[in-house]
């Protein structure tokens, strides 16, 4: 709630009832990165396309790093695409879901050593590790992975290889 950028998806309000936590933000009118990914015809995009969706994200992930805020868990599903503003064809970027976050300001240790957390194909090595030092590296990897996938039109390593190397 404390980021106000935008290429982040603004909340604005955390609701807690006895049974019930919900989290008010911004509607985005528009799709994920990854169902458009999904939807395109072609195997790879252009650079001058993928460059238009990545360097806003960037921004906005650099934004989030200098406040001390490292996201884990980027991934296409966590951006979503505004139509409503922005480029033509694509919309304007938006990150969402910082649920994964770390605050690195933060003394609490929120989750325990060992514990994997993030998206597999997007995870840095040291992310799946599950080492406690996790920082705004894993989140530059996972730009790099998204950028790659982007430009590919497919991921570097087979999804069906990387669940058998967890086995």
């Amino acid at each position: 709630a404390q980021l106000d950028h935008v290429n982040i998806v603004r909340v604005h309000d955390l609701i807690r009832e006895p049974e019930t936590l919900a989290i008010v933000m911004d509607y985005i009118s528009g799709v994920s990165l990854a169902e458009c990914l999904n939807d395109e015809k072609t195997e790879a995009w252009s650079v001058k396309d993928t460059i238009d969706v990545m360097d806003p994200i960037v921004q906005a992930i650099v934004y989030a790093h200098e406040r001390g805020v490292v996201h884990r868990d980027i991934k296409p599903g966590n951006i979503l695409l505004d139509r409503r503003s922005g480029n033509a064809g694509l919309g304007t970027p938006k990150v969402t879901d910082f649920g994964l976050a770390k605050i690195l300001t933060d003394t609490e240790q929120h989750t325990k050593t060992g514990s994997k957390m993030g998206t597999l194909p997007y995870m840095a090595p040291e992310q799946f590790q599950g080492l406690k030092s996790i920082g705004p590296q894993a989140d530059l990897y996972a730009l790099a992975m998204m950028a790659w996938h982007l430009l590919a039109g497919k991921l570097p390593i087979a999804m069906d290889d990387m669940i058998a190397a967890c086995n």
